[in-house]
């Protein structure tokens, strides 16, 4: 019985720090656009500059970033928001980087992109505040002037930011790091943000868990209890 209780609270405990983690991919397309759309913000209406801001609310709101690694300009279409480049009409080479950062978890992302010309893009992603990790899906080569669908998905662990990085070369685009870094082709619109939010699901606090726990220790305890009584009648 005494390994029994310990099993289930090794079960519990692991649940509790237990995450789904699964593949993320990339596929080229824009297929049918998710529910919640990324806007222009009406509440922080900042423009042309290098971090801008749009809303998954649809009405105010301010809670998604758009980080250039140059001053960028922020438009609302047909509900969606438009990125492009404020400083540069003629697009001759500095907004190659931008970085999409919801405040909300999400778990996928659909967005267009057109480059100025043939170039490589790289699509890194991050969890929880971290680092961007490595490429998902490798380098995609991109032609250029193409208005290019792109539809991200993390499975069933959410994102927290994607970053968007037009490289020269397969090879750079491996070493780039952080915004600022891409040496390909100019970006000429990033637009038709659409996103999936991760599901809002009710998690124990640790004091839950501290109870949960308690009380599969009494259980066991209960029933060794009972056991042992058992055993005395029998004897007697």
């Amino acid at each position: 019985m005494r390994n029994l209780t310990f099993s289930m609270l090794a079960s519990a405990a692991a649940l509790a720090m237990s995450s789904s983690a699964s593949a993320q991919t990339v596929v080229e397309g824009q297929g049918p656009n998710f529910a919640t759309h990324i806007s222009a913000s009406t509440s922080n209406t900042q423009n042309d500059n290098v971090e801008v801001y749009g809303s998954t609310t649809g009405v105010g709101g301010a809670d998604v970033l758009f980080t250039g690694n140059t001053q960028i300009h922020i438009t609302s279409g047909n509900g969606f928001a438009s990125i492009t480049d404020s400083t540069d009409e003629t697009h001759t080479g500095l907004f190659t980087s931008l970085i999409i950062n919801p405040e909300p978890l999400f778990t996928a992302l659909q967005f267009n992109l057109s480059l100025t010309d043939g170039a490589f893009l790289q699509i890194d992603y991050s969890y929880g505040g971290g680092v961007f990790l490595n490429a998902i899906n490798g380098i995609i080569s991109q032609n250029g002037n193409a208005n290019t669908g792109y539809t991200i998905s993390g499975g069933n662990t959410p994102f927290d930011a994607i970053r968007l990085t037009s490289c020269l070369t397969n090879a750079i685009c491996n070493t780039a790091v952080g915004v600022g870094s891409g040496t390909g082709a100019p970006i000429n619109f990033e637009r038709q943000n659409s996103i999936n939010l991760q599901a809002v699901t009710a998690v124990p606090e640790p004091a839950t868990w501290a109870m949960m726990l308690f009380g599969f220790g009494a259980v066991g305890a209960a029933l060794r209890r009972r056991k042992q009584a058992t055993s005395l009648m029998q004897m007697a």
